[in-house]
């Protein structure tokens, strides 16, 4: 992708997106992460101008179309975000502050845009009968992480100062939930609560 580009084309959008995600997900020192995210960040101005340009409901296909928000997802998702995240401190306690203190907090913002612009795309005319569900927020969750990883996001996203609330599922039971619970998220789901739940040997015996 050109970087003076405004709009994006629909046959090379995930060929573009691609190799940005991989270097925001490799970014070793904060000079490789910056200038990757730059580069995200330029690619998101250019998805934003041309979602909101309607080109994309207009003119691009429906697989195309798709494809917008499985980056949108990508992003919100993870954004690079996982293999950072997972670092040891004990084996590399700068670089774990350099993550702690830059990537992580402006992974946060990253995928604060990509959350408005699928909400912009979702505002559009073609998609006004889901305009009441649109209002909602929405809420990033955190899926199977232990209570220390999710204090560490709880704190990212306080130090992001992007303000969403966070949900937490994933190996949390009634046993453990108030570990969770003081962690610092709005929101728990409790799974356990259903699948776990002990089921009745019930048997129909037709006899004709």
């Amino acid at each position: 992708m050109n970087d003076n580009t405004t709009r994006l084309v629909p046959t090379q959008i995930g060929s573009d997106f691609v190799p940005l995600n991989r270097a925001l997900t490799w970014a070793e020192d904060i000079k490789a992460w910056q200038s990757a995210a730059q580069a995200m960040n330029r690619f998101l101005d250019a998805l934003e101008a041309t979602v909101n340009s309607g080109e994309v409901e207009s003119n691009w296909s429906r697989a195309a179309s798709a494809r917008v928000f499985s980056i949108l997802l990508t992003l919100m998702a993870e954004s690079g975000q996982y293999r950072h995240e997972t670092s040891n401190p004990a084996s590399d306690m700068k670089r774990h502050q350099m993550l702690m203190n830059e990537l992580l907090p402006g992974m946060g913002k990253l995928r604060h845009r990509a959350v408005k612009i699928a909400k912009d795309y979702l505002s559009r005319p073609v998609f006004n009968s889901l305009a009441p569900d649109i209002k909602d927020e929405i809420f990033p969750l955190l899926d199977n992480m232990t209570p220390d990883l999710i204090r560490q996001a709880v704190v990212m996203r306080d130090q992001s100062r992007v303000r969403v609330e966070l949900e937490v599922s994933g190996n949390v039971n009634l046993d453990n939930v108030r570990q969770y619970a003081e962690t610092g998220v709005e929101r728990i789901s409790i799974g356990a609560l259903t699948h776990s739940a002990p089921s009745l040997d019930v048997s129909l015996d037709i006899v004709g």
